[in-house]
Parts: structure tokens; sequence; C-alpha cells
């Protein structure tokens, strides 16, 4: 079952459900004996039962606060843990990974085609720190990845070894050096 038609059925559900409260409410709280006594009479009969579905419609609704108030604070918990997975990943980057991270801002893009067989992608990819742009390889085996927006706070210049001011000519050597060769 796809998400559009579960999501159909629960809002027909929850119009159902609504309309059995709502229902139940009224035939609770009006008086039918200036209405018509025979039908007061069949109300009070089924009195029980008016109730039960009152409380049944009643707890349906208090369950589905209760789901997405627990969905709400899951979701964020694993959003804070993701965050923390990706700073302490950024912050324990090798020198090739870095290198690879580099690469975004010497050739100023935001996607570059890399190989996913390299144990660095993979690695960068599998702590989240670079994502899949496309999932379409090409014939050298290259996919195209991107930086993880929820980790581009924590890639800095001082995280990659760069730094804003003059480098020296040996620092520059190094760093230049230094790129993989598959992402030139």
């Amino acid at each position: 079952m796809n998400k559009t038609t579960e999501n159909k059925i629960i809002s027909k559900l929850n119009a159902i459900m609504l309309w059995i409260m709502v229902l139940s409410c009224a035939l609770l709280i009006i008086n039918f004996d200036y209405i018509n006594s025979s039908l007061a009479n069949t109300i009070q009969e089924l009195r029980v039962v008016i109730w039960l579905s009152l409380i049944i419609s009643s707890s349906y609704f208090i369950s589905q606060g209760i789901l997405f108030c627990y969905t709400v604070l899951s979701n964020r918990f694993l959003n804070k843990i993701k965050i923390d997975k990706l700073s302490k990943a950024v912050t324990c980057l090798d020198f090739s990974e870095k290198a690879v991270l580099r690469e975004f801002i010497f050739q100023r893009k935001s996607v570059l085609n890399l190989p996913l067989n390299e144990p660095t992608i993979r690695n960068l990819i599998a702590n989240g720190i670079l994502i899949i742009a496309e999932e379409s390889l090409d014939n050298k085996g290259n996919i195209p990845v991107m930086i993880n927006m929820q980790a581009r706070p924590y890639i800095t210049y001082k995280a990659l070894g760069l730094s804003k001011g003059k480098m020296s000519e040996e620092q520059i050597e190094q760093i230049i050096n230094a790129r993989p060769k598959y992402a030139k």
C-alpha cells in the first residue's frame, strides 16, 4: 500500500471517528423528551452503547495525539543524534577525507562526480558527510555526490586544514600534492 492510499484511509477513519464522537456527545447532551418521547426512550435504552462509542472515539483521538507527540519527540531526538554524529565525524576526518572535501572548494562546485568504489568516498557517505545527488553511475563508476546540508556548518576552513590568511608555499604545495587524482 502506498503512502497516498494510506493517508486517504487514515483521513476517512479520522472523519468517521470525529462524527461518531460528535453524534455521541449530541445524543448524550440533548434532552429528547421535549422533541419525541419514543425517541428519548430509545436513546435511553441505548445509553450504554452511546457512552461506549464516545469512549472509543475519544480514546482513538487521544491515542492519535500521543502517537503524534511521540513521533515529533523521537524525530527531534534522532535528528539531534544525527547532528552530533555529523559534528564528531567532521572533527575526526583523516587527511584523504579532508582532501576530498577541499575539492569542493577548489573546484567551486556543489556537486562532484567521484568514484563510489573509493574507500574514502564510501566512508564520507557512510558518515553522512557526503550524500548521493543522483543515482546514476557513469561508465567510469563515478557518481554525483554533494556535501550534506546538515554537515556544511561543521565543514570549515579550519576543519579542512586550510587557513583564510596567507599560507606558506610549502603548505600550499602540500595541499596541492594531496589532491586525489580521481577528483581532479
